[in-house]
């Protein structure tokens, strides 16, 4: 049965339950039966939560008969990455160790969005400790590409990209250390945020002042993003980064981005983009133009920071994991174990160097800001990944192999976890190969709603932008 509530955007399925239009028990229920068509051909989900979400839309759709007040979300299904912490739901980190592992409380950015009303229907895909930019895990197997199931979705929020893009849910709840909200958002054509650090809260990582990671929402309408936003927002007593976040208002919402100003830097990071998927990220910037942005095209030499980011985030994955991974080694993919060897190794002398580095990133990006309202950049520098590509592999772009998948196909992405401000990744066009392409628009710290202003003006303009898969 076809889901007649697929490719829906979040306000406007809250405001069909809110003027009961339409039943919770229905929208999840329709999405619910999405998910278990789709899992042969897509892999999307880890846990799928069928009489857990069906319970909670039965509660929700009795709130709205009884005429209580409702959360701006109430009765949407969402879906979650399974990094993220679920109360009485297995949380496995895509890991065999955590194969049984159930927190015992959601994380705060969950508990957040239950609160505004929304109905959890399951745990999206993830590789191994959200190591990885293929969504593979040696206990939940490869997730395949909403648009083309021989291509590869992204990662290592794959399943969740894809539960958003194939409309099995309308938003989803992901995670991005490097790139793994971005990722595949551009590979499967939806929208991918990086919020400024510290405005959502993580505050059950172990460093609350210099992880890498954060936590996002993806959807495919700018316009939920406000709302999603909204619900997830705000400070958290363990999390200190949520003390001192703020984000700012909106830019005035008028028609068009006039007197802004946007620094184009084609091949900021890398040499190699696609020609293809180039001149589609040039002509979507052409298209800021015509909204009236003052666009500069600008050539850049970006700090190197691979090296500092993999001393960080390894330090961070041996500290949060290692003392169970210690003693279930063998259950780890040789990929992860050949990982954990090299992670919580160096000196503090070397982490203190990374993290030098990433100060010199952070006000690399400032001085860009002192001149330019918005950055942008391709997303990536090719659509998405052959199916059978492996993370160890190099990747080919423009018809050679170019290396490693952070220096050749996402270049740019790390960046903007290094430095803490917002990036947000846009579908802008469709390459012959029938796949998305994107760019990525990054602002200042705390503008993540000026992105979202940006984004909504160019999905209104270019409706075109919100292509969606033919089969659901």
């Amino acid at each position: 049965m076809p889901n007649e509530f697929a490719h829906r955007s979040v306000v406007e399925l809250a405001g069909l339950v809110k003027r009961r239009e339409v039943s919770p028990v229905e929208l999840v229920a329709q999405s619910l039966r999405a998910i278990d068509a789709s899992q042969p051909r897509l892999n999307a989900f880890i846990t799928v939560c069928h009489e857990r979400a069906q319970r909670d839309a039965r509660e929700s759709e009795a709130a709205v008969l009884r005429g209580d007040e409702l959360g701006p979300l109430h009765g949407v299904p969402f879906s979650a990455k399974d990094m993220l912490a679920t109360e009485g739901i297995r949380t496995t980190y895509g890991a065999v160790p955590f194969a049984d592992h159930v927190p015992d409380a959601d994380c705060d950015a969950i508990r957040r969005i239950k609160n505004a009303g929304a109905i959890l229907v399951g745990k999206t895909t993830t590789p191994e400790f959200a190591s990885g930019f293929i969504t593979e895990s040696p206990l939940f197997g490869r997730t395949r590409n909403a648009w083309d199931p021989t291509r590869a979705s992204g990662g290592s929020s794959g399943g969740a990209a894809v539960s958003v893009a194939a409309g099995l849910v309308p938003f989803a709840i992901a995670t991005d250390s490097g790139g793994s909200s971005r990722i595949p958002a551009a590979c499967n054509g939806i929208l991918g945020l990086k919020q400024t650090q510290g405005l959502i809260a993580d505050e059950l990582t172990p460093d609350g002042f210099g992880s890498l990671v954060s936590i996002n929402p993806l959807a495919r309408f700018a316009a939920d993003m406000p709302v999603l936003l909204g619900a997830m927002v705000g400070e958290h007593p363990r999390d200190p980064l949520t003390l001192m976040a703020r984000m700012d208002t909106p830019l005035a919402m008028g028609g068009d981005l006039k007197g802004l100003r946007v620094g184009w830097m084609p091949r900021l990071g890398s040499e190699v983009v696609d020609p293809e998927t180039l001149s589609l990220c040039e002509a979507a910037v052409e298209r800021l133009a015509d909204l009236g942005a003052r666009v500069a095209r600008m050539r850049v030499d970006a700090i190197p920071f691979f090296g500092a980011w993999s001393t960080i985030q390894n330090t961070y994955r041996a500290h949060r994991y290692g003392e169970r991974i210690a003693a279930h080694k063998d259950q780890l993919s040789p990929r992860m174990q050949r990982v954990m060897e090299r992670s919580g190794h160096g000196s503090a002398r070397e982490f203190m160097q990374a993290m030098a580095t990433r100060t010199a990133v952070f006000r690399q990006v400032q001085d860009w800001f002192r001149e330019l309202d918005f950055v942008v950049t391709p997303t990536l520098t090719r659509t998405a990944l052959p199916l059978a590509q492996e993370i160890e592999q190099d990747v080919e772009v423009a018809g050679a192999p170019r290396g490693p998948g952070q220096s050749a196909w996402f270049p740019t992405l790390g960046t903007y976890n290094m430095s803490g401000h917002p990036a947000l990744s846009i579908p802008c066009g469709w390459a012959g190969d029938g796949l998305p392409v994107a760019i990525q628009v990054a602002a200042p710290w705390g503008h993540d709603l000026h992105l979202v202003r940006l984004a909504t003006l160019y999905q209104q303009a270019h409706p075109e932008s919100m292509r969606r898969p033919v089969e659901i």
